[in-house]
């Protein structure tokens, strides 16, 4: 899987307007496994849950900076997968014989402190089958994350995982505990992804996040990347860190990228800002004919 996105090449100053009648003017090469390039383009939208179209094309972009800057291999694992809406793109970033692990409560609901979800197991495993995921390749466990740990995540995924998901539990401590099993699991230059990282119904996982960074002493471990899509994604090497935000900016045109500050770090900001270019459109039609119509009472 190689060169999922052609550079279109327009310059970054431009206008967003210019920007997307620049960009599709131009045609982009899109190369993905066959799989791949059905689920991102059409079978997402059949899987129940949560992941936005800009969280999903960062996932999906990442995937390829991986893969073809940085020749990282490796499991992909998460955590909370509910019917396996991000978790199915995650499988399709790897390779036959690299292992995806799943754990999700699924029917022991009981354990659900924050009913944050509610997976169905089956659901789940038939959106596997549809979505035509490699099986053999997966592993699916019915397991509450407080009973895992470094070695038995890195066990169960026969290696360090280069994507870890974290989308369990909400509260602050069980999202302390998420990152610290995904963070020190995973491979050198991997990527944790924290869902709901400053979104204001679950201010348990903004709160899990800083403590992870605070009580465990993790400033000079962890460099963050991108906020995105209803996620942060960071790693744990610095220049991987640069390469990742690198390749981000150049490809994101039409959207509102910026870089931010937190915890003393650069971190790339990355906004849809499609919606608001068509209320601008919307606005100017609205203007013209509001316009036309005075000058026809006049």
């Amino acid at each position: 899987m190689v060169n999922l996105y052609s550079n279109i090449g327009c310059d970054q100053n431009y206008p967003r307007e210019s920007i997307l009648y620049e960009a599709s003017k131009k045609l982009i090469l899109i190369i993905m496994t066959g799989e791949l390039y059905n689920y991102v383009h059409r079978g997402h939208k059949h899987v129940q849950g949560w992941l936005s179209p800009l969280a999903k094309n960062l996932i999906t972009q990442l995937g390829e900076i991986q893969d073809s800057y940085l020749d990282i291999q490796g499991p992909v694992c998460e955590i909370g997968v509910h019917h396996g809406k991000s978790f199915i793109l995650l499988h399709h970033l790897t390779r036959p014989g690299e292992k995806s692990v799943a754990w999700d409560l699924f029917d022991r609901q009981e354990e659900n402190e924050d009913f944050s979800g509610c997976g169905n197991k089956q659901i789940f495993e038939r959106n596997l089958v549809k979505h035509k995921c490699r099986l053999d390749d997966i592993e699916v466990f019915t397991e509450n994350s407080k009973n895992l740990d470094v070695e038995k995540v890195n066990f169960l995924a026969c290696g360090n995982p280069r994507f870890f998901s974290v989308d369990g539990g909400h509260t602050s401590q069980i999202t302390k505990h998420d990152i610290m099993i995904s963070f020190n699991s995973m491979c050198d230059k991997g990527i944790v992804i924290l869902d709901d990282f400053l979104n204001k119904p679950w201010p348990g996982v903004t709160d899990g996040f800083y403590r992870f960074i605070y009580e465990e002493n993790n400033f000079s471990r962890i460099y963050l990347i991108a906020i995105g899509g209803n996620k942060l994604f960071f790693t744990n090497n610095k220049e991987a860190a640069k390469i990742y935000q690198a390749k981000l900016n150049k490809r994101y045109l039409g959207f509102s990228n910026q870089f931010v500050e937190i915890l003393g770090q650069n971190v790339l900001t990355i906004i849809n800002e499609q919606l608001s270019i068509k209320s601008k459109i919307k606005y100017s039609v609205l203007k013209r004919s509001t316009l036309k119509k005075v000058d026809e009472a006049s």
